[in-house]
């Protein structure tokens, strides 16, 4: 095996509905904390929470945290009657950080997000 190929993949997570555990048809598409987009993302809110300094809010704070999430999300997906606002819109960065601003998804996101080797192909 040539160990300079390694290179992360993208997947897929079908999010669960937090009272029960089902599927709920929200496909979305992970990358790994590996990937340069990520890593793009996640250096320019650091940026953010440096430059606003001691000016930082709790507000602010909390949709970083959010944005942190969100830039694991590269795409989203509507299968069966799963809808977002009534609707099955398309990917977007705004969707993304849109998802994880609800705490049980986003915790969800993050749990899927760290597990590395998901992100790797035997």
């Amino acid at each position: 095996m040539d160990l300079s190929t390694i290179q992360p993949v993208e997947k897929e997570y079908n999010v669960q509905n937090p009272a029960d555990g089902k599927p709920t048809d929200m496909i979305v598409t992970l990358a790994c904390t590996h990937d340069p987009r990520v890593q793009q993302a996640t250096r320019a809110i650091h940026d953010e929470i440096i430059k606003a300094g001691k000016d930082l809010t709790d507000e602010k704070a909390a949709d970083l945290d959010n944005a942190m999430a969100a830039a694991y999300i590269v795409d989203v997906r509507f299968e069966g009657d799963a809808q977002w606002k009534g609707g099955t819109p398309k990917y977007s960065k705004e969707l993304a950080k849109e998802i994880c601003a609800i705490t049980a998804l986003k915790e969800q996101i993050l749990y899927e997000a760290r597990k590395t080797r998901d992100f790797y192909k035997a």
